[in-house]
This record gives C-alpha cells, structure tokens and sequence, in this order.
C-alpha cells in the first residue's frame, strides 16, 4: 500500500473544494403583483368606499333625514350619497329644501370623508377604524400618495388630514366671519345657520363638491347665482377649491412652513436680500392700493374700488403670510410639482379666455352685467372647473364655450387631491411626450429631467381608458334615456366623470336607469384613474424574452 503523501519543505498546500460544493444555488424569486382580490388589493380601497356609500344611502333614505318624513327612493338616495362621496355636486332635490339637518350633516360627512381621495381616505378609514395595514397594503397607499417610504406613510397620511381640517376651519372662519359679522346674508340670520352655512360651505368647497345649502328665497338663485356680485365670496370659495385641487404633495413641495422654534434649518430661512426686494415690493404696491380706493371715491368706478381693496387685501395678506412660510425657488421644486402648477395655469388661463371670449356678449350669461363682474365671473368659472359651484345658468353657455368646459372637466384637477379626472399630471405628461414625438426624439425631457418611459405608458393608458369609458358612459345613458338632448347628455357625462357637478339642465330630469348610469360614472370617475394607474404599477415587470420587431402602419 502506497504511503501517503508526506510534503517536502517548501511546498504549499492548496486545497480546492468539492464539485458538489462548488455546484451554484438557485433561488427562485416569484413577482410580486398587485392582486385584483384580496385585503391588499386597490379594489379593495373601492370596495371600502362603496360600502360608505351605500351606508350614507341608507341614512339618507330615512325619514328622519328629510322634510317629508317619509322614506326615499333608494335609487334616487343612491345617486346623491355617489354624488356626495365623489365630491360630484349633481342633485335630484334641492339640497336644502328636501333634506334636514340629519341630512345635510350626513351629506357634509360623506363629502369630507369621500374628499380625502382614494389613498388618503383608506389611510383614514385605518386610522379611525383602528386596524393596522400590512405591509403590502402600505405600499400600495404609499403608491397613491408617491411616497413609498413605509415609515412615513401614516405620518404623510395624518399631516395630509391635518391640513385638510386646519385649511376647512380656516375656510369656515373666513366665510362666517363675512356672511354673519361683516354683511349677514340676511336678515334675521341666526348664530346657528350662520356657523352652519360656513362650515358646510367650507367642506364643499375644499373637497370641491359643489353643494350649498343656501336658502334661494333670501340670496336670490339656486347654487352661488345670488352671490354673484360678492366678491370675498367667490375669493374666498375659489381660494379654498384651488387649494384643494392642488393636492398636500405639490403644496409641501413649494411651501415651508416656519415651525415655532423657526426655520428647521438656516437653508431654509428667507435670504437678507429676498427679504429686502419683498418688503420693497410690498410698500410700493400698498400705496398704490390706497391711491386706487382714493381716486374711486372721486371718479365713482365700482371697478377700481374693488381693484384697490383687492390689491390693499392681498398685500395684506402676504405681509402676515411671508412671517410663516417660505416659497421655495423654481429649481427647487420637483418635476411632478411643475408640471402640476403648469399645467393648471394652462388650463386657468385657456378656461379664462374662452369664457370671456365667447361669453362676452352673452345676454343669457354675462352679456348685460358690468365690466367688473364680467371678470370676477370669468375668473370663478375658470378657478371653478373642479368643483361645480354655478354663478350662472350653464344650459345658457355657448356651444364653443361648453366645449372648452367639458375639456377642462375632463383634465381635472392634480394626482392624490380633492378633484377628479385624468389629473393635470397625466394630461402633462401626455402633452410633452407628444411634443417629443412630434420633435423627433425618443426620450421624454422637459424642465432638465426626463420622464421614465413606463409614466409615458401609463400616462397614455389612463388616458386612452378614460377616453374609452367616457364613450361607453355615453352610450349607455342615450340608450337607457334616448329622448334626452345629445349636448346636455355629453355634458352631463363629462360633468359627472370629472366629478364636477355642473349641469345643463339634464339631472332634474333622468329617469332611474339614467341616475344608475350617472351614478358609475360619478364613481369610476373619482376611482377609476389611480385605480388603474396602481394596477399597472403592481404589475411591472421586467422583460427578459424580445421578439423580432415588425413596423405597423400608422395614420
């Protein structure tokens, strides 16, 4: 037997390991999607609000919740609840005639709960529920929110609601301190309505419902038509829908707010010479105001009364508003928030124009009334395009002028805030990837950043999908109501996808089939855009079969 092999002085001994050992390990990792079933899937955050729908339904339908004290229409209960939770402003009855305080209390909690919006409201229904979300379902609220840091997901979630209660407190002051200290809305008002007028009237407008529980016989009109001429009305109203439109994340991104230690951090604090140009501006522009007052008493032009005040109001105002918070620089903001802010002031600015444009001499809408309300009128139809608060008859609106309406209802407002439709995002990234196309380049690029090409697709898939379920809405609601006027009932569609609330004369009048079909849309349109967006976010994946590439004919 061979002896075993001894080393010499000198050598090195070099060990290898076994093939066995050396075999590779496989691990198999399966995709995780978002499943269309189950606790954490995105229609179960749909579900959650269908449920609440049908809940404030059923207390609608009781006799206690209107001044007949009977029951109602389950139907016709349904269709307003929908409307209420989608924060739409569509009705069957007048709000306050019909319904009692049971009611319009019930109606104010389905619009504030239902405001909150598709990801903020799950996080809500959480929080007060008590339940505790798992880990999935926090991805998918932080999905919604763009935030996917798990551990700042229910703090976001909690300064999202804080800001929406303190900014409808806020609403609720400034609107009763106007209707019942400064000018009652009218005589014989009480302590009672007048705390309750503001504080409906503030959660209306912040979540951009359109209701208003006003009596017609004092203000003179359904809806805001009496207040017409009321200027720190509407600025007041327009002030609190734009603030709602805008969503929490675009508002965070732009603002800082000085905590009561100060700035958190000297990058933070206003620079000396920011401060400087600010408080130059400022005492210019208050003479300037109080100057414009002066000579109006004198020339006797309501115009330039409420120019002066507005002007001396609004400096004011950004005197006591410049010591909390900060406007932070364009370059510091993200992509997301400018194109949000350009995006709506496109659409401010295309809705201004038309309106003034081709209602001008409208004696049906503006056409008799003076310059000064001609413009504030403008200017609240175009801020109003998310909300459905009316000032004027909108069955009386030029064809041309209902065309621009419909487009901008159907933009909506910004991703994860009160208002509804495609969002201002989608329709941004859709606009510029066209451009891109149209210039020839294969990447997106816009403001020194380019946009992933997957938010390309989805933005054009929400889009697509919207413009697909918008026609069948349409369809369906000629087919169940064939005698209703086809402008009115495009109208009534778009109005009640967008969820805006405004109509041309068509709700008083849909029979039930026609009220479930208002009813779906109002629905699909509050949920339907980030359901859809979440899906497709659950379900990337990366490809790693092509196949051969073959060019389609287009065009």
């Amino acid at each position: 037997m061979q002896n075993p092999f001894t080393p010499k002085p000198g050598d090195r001994v070099v060990r290898r390991p076994r093939e066995s050992e050396m075999a590779p390990v496989h691990a198999r990792v399966e995709r995780r999607e978002v499943s269309v079933r189950g606790p954490t899937s995105p229609m179960m955050l749909v579900y959650s609000f269908f449920a609440v729908a049908l809940v404030g339904a059923i207390l609608l339908s009781l006799p206690v919740a209107n001044s007949s004290g009977e029951f109602m229409s389950p139907i016709g209960t349904f269709f307003t609840s929908v409307s209420a939770m989608t924060g739409t402003g569509l009705i069957i009855v007048d709000t306050r005639e019909h319904w009692t305080a049971f009611g319009e209390t019930v109606l104010a909690a389905l619009i504030f709960i239902g405001g909150l919006g598709f990801m903020t409201g799950a996080a809500f229904l959480l929080l007060i529920t008590g339940r505790r979300s798992s880990l999935q379902g926090r991805l998918v609220v932080g999905a919604g929110l763009d935030d996917n840091r798990l551990g700042t997901i229910a703090s976001l979630a909690r300064n999202i609601i804080m800001m929406a209660i303190i900014v409808q407190i806020i609403g609720a002051i400034l609107i009763f301190v106007h209707w019942y200290v400064v000018t009652p809305m009218w005589d014989g008002m009480t302590l009672g309505e007048g705390l309750w007028q503001s504080v409906f009237t503030s959660i209306s407008a912040f979540n951009n419902a359109g209701f208003e529980i006003l009596p017609d016989e004092y203000v003179g009109g359904t809806s805001l038509t009496g207040l017409s001429n009321d200027i720190p009305s509407l600025t007041i109203i327009g002030v609190m829908i734009l603030i709602g439109a805008t969503s929490y994340a675009t508002l965070a991104n732009v603002i800082d707010v000085r905590g009561l230690r100060g700035w958190r951090s000297s990058r933070d604090r206003p620079s000396r010479s920011s401060k400087q140009r600010f408080v130059s501006g400022m005492a210019v522009l208050l003479p300037i105001g109080i100057l414009i007052v002066v000579a109006s008493m004198y020339v006797d032009q309501n115009l330039l009364r409420i120019v002066g005040i507005t002007l001396i109001t609004a400096v004011l105002f950004c005197t006591a508003l410049a010591y909390l918070v900060r406007i932070k620089s364009w370059r510091q903001l993200t992509l997301d928030s400018k194109l949000v802010l350009v995006g709506t002031g496109i659409m401010l600015l295309i809705g201004l124009i038309a309106f003034m444009t081709f209602e001008w001499d409208n004696s049906k809408t503006i056409g008799d009334e003076p310059v000064e309300r001609k413009i504030s009128q403008a200017f609240f139809h175009t801020v109003n395009r998310t909300a459905g608060f009316s000032t004027i008859d909108y069955s009386s609106l030029r064809s041309a002028n209902l065309s621009v309406t419909e487009g901008m209802m159907f933009v909506g407002g910004a991703s994860a805030s009160v208002a509804s439709g495609i969002k201002v995002n989608t329709f941004m990234v859709i606009v510029v990837s066209a451009y891109a196309i149209f210039s020839g380049r294969e990447r997106t690029r816009v403001f020194g950043r380019e946009i992933p090409r997957v938010n390309v697709h989805r933005a054009m898939a929400v889009g697509a999908t919207a413009t697909g379920a918008l026609s069948i809405a349409i369809i369906t609601l000629f087919a169940v109501q064939p005698d209703m006027d086809f402008r009115t009932g495009v109208f009534e569609i778009i109005s009640a996808f967008g969820t805006v609330g405004w109509s041309a004369g068509a709700t008083q009048h849909l029979n039930d089939a026609a009220k479930i079909v208002v009813s779906i849309t109002m629905f699909a349109g509050r949920f339907g855009p980030i359901t859809l967006a979440l899906f497709m976010a659950g379900r990337e994946q990366q490809e790693t079969i092509r196949y051969a590439t073959e060019r389609v004919r287009i065009g």
